[in-house]
């Protein structure tokens, strides 16, 4: 009886769990502020989007950009990334932050002209319904 309970818990052990979670991230991030260094601030949306982040591949697989980008830094509080640089051929220069511990994303864009430009988002982890 031992030894069946025993071989059990050891092929429990060694199926596969869900790891590819904590590699991958999915969020509804729902805009709530823009500002520009030009207009001031002003509150926006609600609009709502979905950011994917691939941690181990070190990817925006989707989302804010709509076409991915690169995780340039990951840190225990934060992470950063950038667009992928044939993603934009306008010339501004584009980053995204995202708080792990609050959710709160900010991407900004600061044109050629200086003009910097920030959108404010509260994310939260993505559940699909269907």
């Amino acid at each position: 009886m031992m030894k069946k309970l025993l071989g059990i818990v050891v092929l429990g052990l060694l199926l596969p769990t869900n790891s590819f979670s904590a590699d991958r991230i999915e969020l509804v991030c729902t805009m709530y502020e823009y500002s520009s260094s030009k207009d001031g601030t002003s509150s926006y949306g609600p609009y709502d989007d979905v950011l994917i982040l691939d941690l181990e591949n070190r990817l925006v697989v989707d989302g804010v950009w709509h076409g991915g980008g690169i995780l340039t830094k990951i840190t225990n509080q934060n992470i950063y990334a950038e667009p992928r640089a044939d993603q934009f051929s306008d010339g501004n220069k584009r980053s995204l932050s995202l708080n792990r511990y609050t959710g709160k994303l900010r991407t900004t864009m600061i044109k050629t002209s200086g003009e910097r430009i920030t959108w404010a988002y509260d994310c939260k982890p993505a559940k699909k319904i269907f």
